[in-house]
């Protein structure tokens, strides 16, 4: 019969003066070491009892995940003899691994591979920042899938609440997480039973969608600004993104001659891979006619916020021309005397709110959006229907 036994790994220190915390299993005089994840000072640990003192300041919180991994390691090793009473300690510290006790960082990092490359480039950055972010949460320590319970995700869910990060913040750093702790019950590493996220409020808070009416749009038109300079360039993408179906200012940024057909725009929109072809409206056709398209070869930008010498990731490029458009905006903003924050997606909000009020369907504005749910679309078009109650209001009451 196996014996677990848990004992500090003396025979290496870590830089903070700490040993690893392991389970001993040993049968027929063979010994294997599987590490828990934590580690203390070798006068923290009290050797005869296999615990951890309690001058520790989380002795009591290590020395009940002690116990419960030494009842799982337990558990598996009867369970595993039951069935062959001749298995070997490598073959149960092998069904350890694969039921729970592998790291997850190990498991989260081999994860984020997938998304190494241009196209995924912002996948990718989301994913590490969530990864990296619960990682030092956890002090950079390994973390077995069987220690990812409930309350250590409310712990982590109270820790970014204590530096700051608001409630959209949280839970998409959360869901990650769980995106990755599915992948591994899906792969056979975690196990579906002991599920932390059941039952975990995922809290969303509204964000304040700034669109502009007509006037305040007419007013940026009108703005006297230097020819050729950022903010007549950023200006320019902004309306021409208005113009073409509130065309996203990825899209926009990153648009060429060769997606000029005639009289119509063809591309395929970045973030979901969708072939449009949208109609130049005249002001679109004026703003393009400011960029000497005869002058430019085919697989030149448009715009010179970016240019074909730039390297890097698509997604480091167009995030640079975004931020600094943006910063522009607020200024356009001032100039215009709108007292509102404007962003490169103001101008897509603005489409479907001048949309709504023209009474355009909302299945219409989702397949001008190219958005694959209706439910999508009405994130869009949930807080633009004031003007529109309001008059719907007037005919009611009769003023």
């Amino acid at each position: 019969m196996a014996t677990v036994k848990p004992i500090l790994w003396k025979y290496q220190k870590k830089q903070d003066g700490t040993h690893a915390i392991s389970l001993r299993v040993c049968k027929n005089s063979k010994c294997t070491y599987i590490p828990i994840g934590y580690s203390v000072k070798e006068k923290e640990w009290d050797a005869s009892c296999g615990v951890v003192k309690k001058q520790h300041p989380n002795s009591a919180r290590l020395n009940n995940l002690i116990a419960k991994r030494v009842a799982e390691c337990r558990d598996v090793a009867i369970e595993m003899e039951t069935k062959d009473a001749s298995i070997g300690v490598k073959k149960i510290k092998q069904k350890l691994k694969g039921t729970g006790g592998s790291d997850f960082f190990s498991f989260a990092f081999e994860f984020l591979k997938q998304y190494d490359n241009e196209e995924a480039w912002g996948t990718y950055k989301s994913y590490k920042s969530a990864i990296v972010k619960f990682q030092e949460f956890m002090s950079n320590r390994s973390l077995a899938f069987n220690d990812l319970d409930y309350k250590l995700m409310q712990d982590y869910r109270s820790h970014l609440i204590a530096i700051g990060n608001n409630a959209n913040t949280r839970t998409q750093k959360i869901k990650k997480i769980r995106t990755i702790y599915k992948t591994a019950i899906k792969a056979g590493i975690a196990e579906k039973d002991r599920y932390p996220f059941e039952g975990m409020q995922m809290e969303h808070n509204k964000t304040r969608k700034e669109k502009l009416d007509v006037i305040e749009l007419n007013t940026i038109r009108g703005l006297e600004l230097e020819h050729d300079s950022i903010i007549w360039h950023v200006r320019n993408i902004f309306l021409l993104c208005f113009n073409l179906q509130g065309m996203r200012f990825g899209d926009a940024v990153m648009l060429k001659k060769s997606n000029i057909s005639y009289d119509r725009l063809e591309y395929t929109m970045d973030k979901t891979g969708d072939i449009m072809s949208v109609l130049l409206t005249e002001e679109a056709v004026s703003i393009l006619k400011g960029y000497d398209l005869h002058t430019k070869a085919d697989e030149d930008y448009i715009f010179p916020l970016l240019n074909n010498s730039m390297r890097g990731y698509k997604y480091e490029k167009v995030s640079s021309a975004t931020a600094v458009a943006n910063r522009y905006l607020k200024k356009i903003a001032e100039l215009a005397c709108i007292d509102k924050c404007i962003s490169t997606h103001t101008a897509r909000h603005s489409w479907a709110q001048l949309a709504k009020s023209k009474n355009i369907g909302t299945s219409v504005i989702q397949q001008a959006f190219a958005h694959s749910s209706s439910k999508t679309t009405e994130i869009y078009l949930e807080s633009f229907s004031n003007n529109v109650i309001d008059e719907a209001n007037k005919i009611v009451v009769g003023k």
